[in-house]
């Protein structure tokens, strides 16, 4: 049971009308994360249980701007073991990314909080997760966390020499592996490519982006073409894998009515020497 100043407040939101969930959902911060992410977010186990077991709220629900979960939430402080520990035991997603694509264990490892990696870790989180900063090793690498890159590797986390691999013969063994239908190795080599790419690169995020696609995981291929799209808002490109990866979510049938016919005016501005069909099937069926 939450302690009485919560279920009070709760209580007033409601406004005597009964629907004391409804009223709470309802309230939002500034990201349009809900009551359970800020109780998550502040280590508030029995104000977590109140929310999810009494209330009966969405453990998993997603805050409006940025994606985040309750989980992802409570994961950034060593102080939210216990709660994130709640979660997880009450079927918070280990997996689920945030609109950037990063995991509850890649925010986890940019923190270095070992005891939080190693709570994800024995909960099902995946340790090779693909995020825009590459697998978990990758990123306990890249911020120097010595103890946590030993976690992973505990965990039987993937140190695949393709890490060792310069930019261009990445770009190279991805389209190569594109080519063989291999997609999963071309997303472990776009993925390095695209954590070893300072600034971001489209073209990359594009390419691996439409592996997804093929693959059939439209939520990852959602997630590139987003990250694509505002480095390039214009491209038709990124604007097709948006539409195919929505498609694939069964999200957005109108959506890609509209990209579809955007991208029939925006062809007609690109001086290509294809025609509309071959560049349709450009656009659909190959790296960049």
């Amino acid at each position: 049971m939450a302690p009485p100043i919560v279920c009070g407040i709760a209580s007033a939101l409601d406004g005597g009308k009964g629907r004391i969930r409804e009223a709470v959902e309802a309230v939002w911060d500034g990201n349009g994360a809900g009551a359970l992410h800020v109780a998550a977010a502040h280590g508030r186990t029995r104000v977590c249980a109140y929310l999810v077991e009494e209330l009966q709220m969405d453990v998993n629900d997603t805050a409006v701007l940025s994606g985040d979960t309750p989980l992802t939430y409570a994961v950034r402080s060593k102080k939210n073991v216990d709660a994130v520990r709640y979660l997880l035991d009450h079927d918070a997603d280990p997996n689920k990314r945030v609109h950037h694509g990063c995991t509850p264990l890649s925010i986890a490892v940019g923190k270095g909080i070992c005891v939080m990696v190693e709570l994800l870790l024995s909960k099902g989180a995946d340790v090779n997760s693909l995020s825009c900063g590459g697998t978990p090793l990758h990123v306990a690498a890249t911020e120097n966390h010595g103890a946590v890159m030993k976690i992973l590797l505990d965990y039987n986390a993937d140190d695949h020499p393709v890490y060792k691999m310069d930019l261009a013969d990445l770009k190279l063994e991805g389209s190569k592996a594109y080519n063989k239908k291999d997609y999963s190795t071309a997303v472990k080599l776009y993925s390095v490519a695209i954590m070893k790419s300072d600034s971001g690169d489209a073209t990359l995020l594009s390419n691996r982006s439409l592996c997804f696609i093929k693959m059939g995981e439209g939520d990852k291929a959602l997630v590139d073409a987003e990250a694509c799209r505002a480095l390039q808002p214009y491209w038709p490109k990124a604007r097709f894998r948006q539409g195919i990866a929505h498609m694939l979510l069964k999200r957005g049938f109108e959506l890609l009515e509209d990209i579809s016919c955007d991208m029939t005016t925006k062809l007609s501005e690109l001086s290509l020497a294809h025609s509309h069909k071959n560049i349709m099937q450009d656009l659909h069926g190959s790296p960049a």
